[in-house]
């Protein structure tokens, strides 16, 4: 079976920065509060030029040239959003129609698990055969959603995309382990009640009604601490014991240190929203060059 190997990455965000010293002029808020509770200084905010489409293309086309691949050489798109730009039509394939090819394209929907569970959709395509090359973009565009006036939800979220070029190898390095997990329970918890697209129209003829994003934030953290440290876990262990196939997450760490495989040049991506959490062991051996330095590579040997 065939390794999906990352071969190439790149990212994407608005040039419209918002800091929470611009927060505090907006909200009951300071930065001080904001950077003890979350860590954050400042996030990217989408502009009237930018889209989830725009985003996403950008870093599309950074991962592609990084690995030295077109478009044309791609497989299968998958995108993971939860703000696509149209209803109809997938993200995935108005990213395609940026840049160029034919590949399969779809998209996934996990909300801040997007990412992580487009990485895994699309890398089973590769495990599989089905695929040599995939191109899977996390991107959203939430800002478009958020309600300046709310400090529970405005000072969190901000806009971009993230994406990379993943290719069959018979190297043991990529996606080693998934777990994916969800409590549909929790839906309450995270929501946007009744959105629209770009500008949703039911907010005129009906003035009550606010398609912003609503939080319970002290639920949303319970069961990210809860759940998202446990499914890393059992992602490394099931990483470490290819004959473990339970779809639940464990609850139960291992008791030593030693009963945890070799972490060495490897990570654990694990993200989660009000009720999904996926967790996965990546091995990047080491980064891949980028074209430019394959073909400093390529001539050097030639000289030699």
């Amino acid at each position: 079976m065939p390794y999906a190997a990352v071969t190439g990455w790149g990212k994407a965000t608005p040039e419209r920065v918002l800091t929470n010293h611009d927060l505090e002029s907006m909200v009951n808020t300071t930065d001080e509060w904001i950077m003890s509770r979350t860590g954050i200084r400042e996030r990217h905010i989408v502009g009237p030029n930018d889209s989830t489409t725009s985003l996403a293309a950008a870093a599309g086309r950074e991962a592609l040239a990084r690995a030295g691949r077109t478009a044309s050489e791609i497989d299968l798109i998958v995108v993971g959003t939860a703000t696509p730009d149209d209803f109809l039509v997938s993200q995935a394939c108005l990213v395609q129609a940026e840049l160029g090819g034919n590949a399969g394209a779809f998209d996934v929907g996990a909300a801040c698990a997007g990412f992580v569970t487009a990485f895994s959709v699309g890398s089973q395509f590769i495990n599989s055969g089905v695929y040599k090359r995939a191109l899977v973009i996390g991107v959203d565009t939430l800002t478009r959603y958020v309600d300046y006036t709310d400090r529970s939800t405005c000072v969190l979220f901000g806009d971009g995309a993230g994406a990379v070029v993943i290719e069959a190898t018979d190297e043991p390095r990529g996606l080693l382990s998934t777990v994916l997990g969800a409590d549909g329970a929790g839906h309450k918890h995270l929501y946007v009640p009744g959105w629209g697209g770009l500008v949703p129209e039911s907010a005129d003829l009906f003035p009550e009604y606010r398609p912003y994003l609503q939080m319970n934030g002290k639920e949303v953290f319970r069961f990210a601490v809860q759940v998202m440290g446990d499914a890393a876990v059992e992602a490394v262990e099931k990483w470490g014991s290819p004959s473990t196939t339970s779809p639940c997450l464990s609850r139960t760490r291992p008791t030593s240190a030693s009963s945890m495989p070799p972490l060495a040049a490897s990570t654990c991506l694990v993200s989660g929203s009000g009720s999904t959490s996926t967790a996965m062991a990546i091995r990047l051996r080491r980064p891949y060059p980028s074209p430019s330095a394959r073909r400093r590579s390529l001539a050097r040997s030639k000289k030699a």
